[in-house]
C-alpha cells in the first residue's frame, strides 16, 4: 500500500482520479473475462497432460534407486497432485517438468521453488517494507493488520516552525499509521488486494487515510537462474480531514533463493512508480521507490528480515532513506507475527520507524 504520510493539499477535482480508478477496474475485469473464456478443449487438454504427468512421477518413484531422488520426486508428486486438485494445470506441469529434469539428473528441479516457507516470505509492514513476488493460491486469502510509527527529522520540524508555516508545515515529529489489508488468490498467478489505512499524530499528514484496490500477477515462477517476477498495480483513494490526492502505482517485485533447499535465504527487490493526480506545484506528480531486502532463516519457524529503502517524498527536495531490520515468526494456525525497526540516513525525512504486524492465512 502506498504511503499515506504526506503533506495536506488544496481541495481537488476528483473526476480525473475516479476515471483512472474506473480504467483500472475495467482492466481487471478484462483480465478476469480473458481467463474465463479460455477454450474448454485447452483446459481439458491441460488436465489430461497433468494427470499423465502425475502417473509418470508415480512410476518413476517406484523405479528410482537412490533415496534422495525418491524423496525429491515424492515432494514434486505432492505438489503436482495439489495443483491438479486445485485445477492449476500450469503449476502442475511445472512440477512435472521439474520431476523429469530430476530423473535426467539435472540440478534445475530442486533449484526452482514456487514459494519459500511462510516465515521466509516478505510482506509490506510484516515486519519491514520489502515485499516478495509470490501471491496466494486460488481460493486462499491472507488478512494482514499492521501498525507503523514514524518519527520525522527534528530539523524539518524546526525549519518549518521557524518559517512560521501554519497548517502546512510539520508541527510535531510523530506519525502513527494503522493498516488493514486482504489479499485473495484468483489462480494462474493472479491475486487482488483490498486495503485501508489511517494516520494519526502531531506532525503533518495526519487525520487522513486511503482506501486501496490493487492486483498482482506472478507471471514468472523462479527458475534456476531467474527470479520469480510479479507485476503489482493499485489505485488509492484518499479520505479524512486532510485529504490528499488520488494515486496510482505500478511496481515490479522480484524474489530469488540464494541456493537449493528449504532453508535457503532469499533476496527480494521492489521497484515502484507512483503517480498522483492534481498535485500542487511544489509537490511531485511522479515519484519512485526502490527496496532491496533479504530474509534469512534463524530456525524452523523464525526468520531475520532486512532491507534498504529509498523513496522520493512527494514534496520536492525530500527523500526517505531507511535501513530496516526485523523478525518474522510463524505461529500455529497459519499465523505470522512480525516486528521491525528502521533508522533513517542520508538526509531522510524519517529518522526512525517501528513496525508491528500480524497475518492470518485462510
Amino acid at each position: 500500500m502506498t504511503d499515506t504520510r504526506r503533506a495536506p493539499s488544496e481541495p481537488i477535482t476528483q473526476s480525473a482520479p475516479f476515471r483512472a480508478a474506473a480504467r483500472f477496474l475495467a482492466a481487471g475485469g478484462l483480465l478476469g473475462l480473458a481467463s474465463a473464456i479460455v477454450p474448454s478443449d485447452a483446459r481439458a487438454q491441460s488436465r489430461a497432460e497433468c494427470e499423465d504427468g502425475v502417473r509418470e512421477i508415480r512410476t518413476a518413484i517406484g523405479e528410482a534407486a537412490e533415496p534422495s531422488l525418491r524423496e525429491e520426486l515424492a515432494e514434486l508428486l505432492r505438489e503436482a497432485e495439489r495443483e491438479l486438485g486445485e485445477e492449476e494445470y500450469d503449476e502442475c506441469m511445472m512440477a512435472v517438468e521439474d520431476a523429469r529434469r530430476a530423473m535426467e539428473g539435472s540440478p534445475a528441479a530442486a533449484a526452482r521453488a514456487r514459494a519459500p516457507a511462510e516465515h521466509l516470505q516478505a510482506d509490506d509492514g510484516l515486519p519491514v517494507t520489502i515485499e516478495d513476488a509470490f501471491v496466494p493460491r486460488r481460493g486462499e486469502a491472507e488478512a494482514t493488520l499492521s501498525f507503523a510509527y514514524d518519527r520525522v527529522r527534528r530539523g524539518e520540524a524546526e525549519d518549518d516552525e521557524d518559517d512560521g508555516d501554519e497548517g502546512g508545515g510539520r508541527s510535531g515529529r510523530h506519525l502513527f499509521e494503522g493498516e488493514a489489508e486482504l489479499e485473495i488468490g484468483l489462480g494462474a498467478g493472479f491475486a487482488v488486494t483490498i486495503g485501508a489505512s489511517y494516520v494519526l499524530g502531531d506532525a503533518e499528514d495526519t487525520k487522513s487515510g486511503e482506501l486501496e484496490l490493487g492486483g498482482k500477477w506472478n507471471f514468472l515462477p523462479q527458475h534456476e537462474f531467474l527470479p520469480a517476477l510479479t507485476v503489482a498495480a493499485s489505485v488509492a483513494l484518499p479520505y479524512g480531514f486532510e485529504n490528499d490526492t488520488t494515486e496510482t502505482s505500478l511496481g515490479l517485485l522480484a524474489s530469488k533463493a540464494l541456493w537449493r533447499g528449504p532453508d535457503s535465504p532469499w533476496l527480494h527487490a521492489n521497484l515502484f512508480w507512483i503517480h498522483a493526480f492534481n498535485r500542487d506545484d511544489d509537490a511531485r506528480a511522479n515519484r519512485f521507490s526502490a527496496v532491496l531486502g533479504y530474509t534469512h532463516p534463524l530456525g524452523p519457524s523464525t526468520a531475520l528480515v532486512a532491507d534498504l529503502v529509498h523513496e522520493k517524498d512527494e514534496d520536492k527536495g525530500r527523500i526517505i532513506n531507511l535501513v530496516e531490520l526485523g523478525l518474522r515468526h510463524a505461529l500455529p494456525g497459519d499465523i505470522i507475527l512480525g516486528i521491525g525497526v528502521g533508522a533513517g540516513f542520508g538526509g531522510s525525512t524519517t529518522d526512525f520507524r517501528a513496525l508491528l504486524g500480524i497475518q492470518k492465512e485462510f
